[in-house]
């Protein structure tokens, strides 16, 4: 398992100290999802072309209890703090031209053939 960096003390750092913690390897990639909200399929629609024309590959969601929608985008890239605080900018800035917002983002980790 890799060394568990030293993280700032904010609610990003706070989950990947959580990840390390469960026993992922931060030093190798992990699939990490990042959301996007949206407040009609419209939305999302136009969240989820900008992030594809930008060279992401993004899925549209629709929550069956509060019938709100999200695009959640993928991608295998080692979980550095400044990686996904970059990716969350990219994706945020892509969203609010749209109407949409950057909802955070999570992993299973890699423990045990997690991709």
């Amino acid at each position: 398992m890799g060394a568990s960096p030293d993280y700032p003390d904010d609610e990003d750092g706070n989950a990947l100290r959580n990840v390390a913690l469960s026993g992922s390897d931060m030093s190798r990639p992990m699939v990490i999802d990042f959301a996007i909200d949206a407040s009609s399929k419209s939305i999302a629609l136009a969240c989820l072309a900008a992030v594809e024309d930008a060279g992401f590959e993004g899925q549209l969601y629709q929550d069956q209890e509060d019938q709100r929608w999200a695009v959640y985008v993928a991608i295998r890239m080692i979980a550095d703090y400044e990686g996904i605080m970059r990716t969350q900018k990219i994706l945020g800035e892509l969203a609010a031209e749209h109407g949409g917002t950057a909802d955070g983002w999570g992993t299973f980790g890699n423990v045990d053939g997690a991709p």
